[in-house]
């Protein structure tokens, strides 16, 4: 019988509670998510993904570590009283399985099923240690392990790889097909994930690629779509391939070499001078060159001979009708894949050389001051160095990290297609024929109702709805009248945001008047939108903000840039307005004269704000000792002008701004009623739970302070700067 300290029965006993409340969660469906028939109000939903993991293998602690942060998150919302949705997909497109699967093919192939692998001693992966001596090359990747690499714990071949995963030979031989890793791997980790306790929805679990036709569809109209907008093209580009895969081998798909990218090289092209020696003789009627790869091309204005490697294997291949070069393998390779053959991908070699052969040989290089050059040995030139093999970019093909780009959008109607089945959605109403382009349109782009469609319209507005609740919409919440107030600007935040609109149509006006654009864009854009972040930090929620003022903002900031932004304009015009015709020719906005009074008040307002954020968060000298510092700076500097001119210099600008009544000695506006209309900001701002708002100079009203009003000599209020007294007993108010 094991000891009290060997038993595991406490973990054996949480372990059967994690079994047991599992299944309450799944009896009750607990985490299912559903849409409501309205827009969300703010803190009412809270939609959360998580990059959807590799299907090459199982998951891994470290999926949980950052997973679990998701997951916390989500249950703190669910607690808070907000529909929460967590959905959670399964990544299988790309390079590495079908890698892996042909892999396995190559091994069965060459070493039996199940495979007798030889002695691996000398099979272990070579590693540029650090600090070694040998250089690392140009752009070489240096980290030691990439995500592949990472699962592969250290085995040479795919078939140990797999044992490693606790998998038997004969289940191992059944992974060269490779969508057996598709119906393998992600079921298993939706059962670990349960065994975790994650608070998914499963209903809308999938995995990528065309076995599951709904999400191929989904992907297909992704690509046509940023096609017909000109976001992407059909073109050749250069990257990392594998002729053995005859694949692509992106940077996430490689077990090493993370961060490598191809290597341009420029071809000098050497023409051999005839009469060609004996070697090169079946070459005759041809026009001959040594093409030498270089990094450095200027330097063929100073050359004076060509170096190759004298036991290094080269070969005539065949670039035309009329040329030759003479190449290595590797380059002509090269070469060949980026079209430059007379058989692309196929490298055609007329003879073989080796670098004895090419010693001595006379060459014209075009620019050298040298008529004719030669062929010299060097024995250290490295043939294994040059442009990696770029890839023709197929019709077909979508790159394996672009379909991940846009699966939240996939999550919020993915439970329509699947339920529960991640594959071919078994249990759908919808077929995937069914799910066009016009489909897709009208669910994530506002598009019209698709006519032609047989799909039930139940069913179509309930994925509408589904995504329209679960996508972050700003322009509907902004719209929508049933979320944001109506009527004209009838509180202290719309009457300044107002004014601020007013005063940017003004002063946006004259900047372009006067040709001063800088100025113009400063006005109608930066400063209007800085006006439209204080209104909604003075409104404090999205409820309390104007409709009316909203779309009027829109509109007037909308016109202001159409100058400068044409296109964005027509755009927001066109499309989230909803206007008839064009900006273009819809007339400058109209305006109010604006209040420039109001304009004082607010901006003392907001000061007060700073300077009480100030107060609350240091203590402040006392005045005696402001007054004798003061009394030193000004006796070391001798220059009072150091504390009197910024503030010249400041009225100085504010008349300019506002005008004489800038001079006043008297606050064009009431302090106490401009701090008293804005008591709820105040106390947001602070975190204040009271706050109320007293003259310093009514003798009644200090009194109300009782023992705390002689704080005041500390800080004595002025007019334009208030000072507070911050008490934490709820039986005295902290008056301002």
């Amino acid at each position: 019988m094991a000891s009290e300290s060997n038993s595991f029965a406490k973990r054996d006993r949480l372990l059967e509670i994690e079994v047991a409340v599992r299944k309450w969660w799944e009896d009750e469906d607990v985490f299912r998510a559903e849409s409501r028939d309205h827009l969300p109000k703010p803190g009412e939903k809270f939609f959360s993904t998580f990059p959807f993991p590799y299907m090459n293998g199982y998951l891994h602690i470290g999926h949980a570590f950052s997973l679990s942060k998701v997951d916390f998150a989500s249950a703190y919302h669910r607690l808070r009283g907000a529909n929460v949705l967590l959905p959670f997909g399964f990544h299988c497109t790309g390079m590495p399985i079908k890698a892996s699967a042909d892999k396995l093919s190559r091994e069965i192939l060459q070493f039996g099923d199940p495979p007798v692998f030889p002695a691996q001693d000398n099979l272990a992966p070579q590693v540029h240690e650090e600090g070694s001596d040998t250089p690392a090359l140009t752009g070489q990747f240096k980290g030691k392990k990439s995500k592949v690499a990472a699962k592969s714990g250290g085995q040479v071949y795919q078939w140990q790889i797999m044992r490693s995963f606790g998998l038997t030979d004969s289940e191992i031989a059944r992974f060269r097909d490779p969508d057996e890793w598709l119906y393998y791997f992600p079921p298993l980790a939706v059962e670990d994930l349960k065994a975790y306790g994650l608070g998914c929805d499963w209903r809308r679990s999938f995995v990528t690629t065309d076995v599951n036709p709904f999400f191929d569809a989904f992907v297909r109209w992704q690509m046509r779509k940023l096609k017909a907008l000109g976001k992407i093209v059909k073109d050749c580009r250069y990257t990392i391939f594998s002729p053995l895969d005859r694949q692509p081998c992106a940077d996430h798909d490689r077990a090493t070499g993370e961060g490598v990218q191809p290597q341009e090289y420029t071809l000098i092209k050497m023409e051999v001078v005839k009469p060609f020696p004996l070697k090169l003789s079946p070459l005759e009627g041809k026009r001959v060159f040594l093409a030498a790869a270089t990094l450095r091309p200027e330097t063929m204005y100073g050359q004076t001979n060509a170096w190759v490697l004298p036991d290094g294997k080269y070969g005539a291949y065949e670039i035309s009708e009329t040329d030759v070069f003479i190449l290595t393998e590797r380059s002509a390779l090269n070469r060949a894949y980026q079209n430059f053959s007379k058989n692309p991908k196929k490298p055609s070699c007329l003879v073989e050389l080796t670098g004895y052969d090419l010693i001595g040989l006379p060459l014209k290089s075009p620019l050298s001051v040298n008529e004719i050059i030669y062929a010299l040995p060097m024995s250290t030139i490295l043939t294994n160095k040059g442009t990696r093999i770029p890839w023709d970019n197929e019709r077909f093909l979508v790159e394996s990290l672009s379909d991940s780009s846009l699966y939240m959008a996939y999550y919020t109607v993915a439970h329509i297609f699947h339920d529960g089945d991640m594959y071919k959605g078994s249990k759908s109403l919808i077929r995937p024929q069914q799910m066009n382009d016009e489909v897709w349109e009208y669910l994530f782009c506002d598009g019209p109702y698709p006519k032609s469609t047989d799909i039930p319209s139940a069913v179509l507005s309930k994925m509408k709805q589904e995504f329209d609740y679960c996508s972050n919409g700003w322009k509907k919440n902004l719209a929508a009248e049933s979320s944001l107030r109506t009527g004209p600007p009838s509180t202290y935040a719309d009457k300044v945001f107002e004014n601020d609109i007013n005063i940017a149509i003004r002063l946006t006006e004259k900047a372009y008047k006067e040709c001063l654009f800088r100025e113009a864009l400063k006005n109608g854009v930066y400063d209007l939108q800085a006006a439209r972040d204080e209104y909604r930090n003075s409104c404090g929620s999205d409820e309390n903000m104007n409709h009316d003022l909203i779309l009027n903002f829109m509109d007037v900031q909308t016109r202001l840039i159409e100058p400068i932004c044409p296109q964005f304009a027509e755009y927001v015009w066109r499309k989230l307005l909803k206007k008839e015709g064009s900006v273009v020719t819809a007339g400058w906005p109209t305006s109010n004269e604006p209040d420039l009074v109001l304009k004082s008040a607010n901006k003392y307002l907001q000061d007060s704000i700073v300077l009480l954020r100030k107060l609350l968060g240091s203590k402040k000298a006392a005045k005696k000792e402001i007054i004798a510092e003061l009394k030193e700076i000004l006796q070391k500097d001798g220059q009072a002008e150091n504390i009197y001119m910024p503030f010249v210099k400041f009225k100085k600008k504010e008349a300019i701004s506002i005008g004489i009544q800038a001079l006043n000695l008297r606050l064009p506006f009431g302090e106490i009623e401009v701090l008293k209309s804005n008591m709820d900001l105040i106390k947001r701002q602070l975190g204040l739970e009271e706050v109320e708002v007293y003259s310093a100079s009514d003798p009644d009203d200090v009194s109300k302070a009782g023992p705390h009003a002689s704080l005041l000599k500390k800080n004595p209020p002025s007019p334009g700067n208030p000072t507070a007294i911050f008490v934490t007993s709820t039986s005295v108010p902290p008056p301002i």
